[in-house]
């Protein structure tokens, strides 16, 4: 509440939308990638019932995830440089944004430190994926996650206990083989998928959210300090130095607000 507080003061109602329109460049080719990846990926990998398990759901989730931040990460470096630059550039476009990332400075290394005649830092192009390690990475438990727990929920939300409250009549259909897929599903009722949403989001983003502060420090590292790039394993050595154990999950309860219901 401090922070929104903070915002509100500084920018006024809109300066809690700064960055909006990075996110909608990002979130729609984002979203798209990622579920038409995951349905093409499970249909290689779960080819019927025998082979439902929760390594090959969690390794579908996994590989839509980090395809689809592949394509869509320098949108999200914008995205999150636009809402941290709330206060010292009021004015600062998409456009004004992405020179700046551009321009600035490469990597902080050891090399850079103590040689006199080290090559220049490596700038451009390669600062639009600050943080994209981490971000693959955090990928891995946070789509995995998400899509295995959304789909566990589900099986148990159709089970013969719960499934007369829970599930959709399936109209009939014409006799015949139907395929696995159209038979594996039950249709869910409204509420019973926003509770396997909700909850797959509140176990992806508690899993995955100590790489999302490191993967966040490192996208804003050209705004402060000297603009060097901090390398993950430096960001998780301030990060622990400054705040300790708890310094990487700030921000939690309200990743909870925001992804339980984005999730759902």
């Amino acid at each position: 509440m401090s922070a929104v507080k903070d915002i509100q003061q500084n920018e006024g109602a809109f300066g809690l939308y700064r960055g909006h329109s990075a996110t909608l460049l990002r979130i729609f080719p984002y979203a798209a990638i990622k579920f038409v990846a995951y349905e093409q990926i499970r249909a290689v990998l779960i080819t019927s019932r025998q082979e439902e398990t929760p390594f090959r759901r969690f390794t579908s989730g996994s590989l839509a995830g980090m395809t689809s931040v592949f394509v869509t990460y320098p949108l999200e470096v914008i995205r999150v440089r636009l809402a941290f630059e709330t206060k010292r550039d009021h004015r600062s476009g998409l456009l004004t944004i992405c020179k700046r990332i551009y321009n600035e400075g490469g990597y902080s290394t050891t090399s850079e430190r103590t040689l006199p005649h080290a090559p220049k830092p490596l700038a451009g192009l390669p600062n639009f994926y600050r943080g994209f390690f981490p971000t693959l990475l955090g990928m891995l438990p946070y789509a995995g996650v998400s899509f295995l727990t959304h789909d566990t929920v589900g099986d148990w939300l159709r089970s013969a206990e719960l499934a007369k409250y829970t599930t959709v009549p399936r109209p009939a259909t014409p006799t015949g083989d139907q395929g696995y897929e159209s038979n594996r599903k039950i249709p869910l009722q409204v509420w019973a998928e926003l509770l396997a949403g909700g909850f797959a989001g509140l176990c992806s983003q508690t899993a995955s959210y100590p790489l999302e502060v490191i993967r966040r420090r490192m996208q804003v590292g050209g705004a402060v300090g000297n603009g060097k790039f901090l390398r993950m394993g430096e960001t998780a050595q301030t990060i622990y130095k400054t705040s300790g154990i708890r310094g990487f999950f700030v921000g939690l309860s309200i990743g909870y607000v925001k992804i339980i219901p984005m999730t759902a």
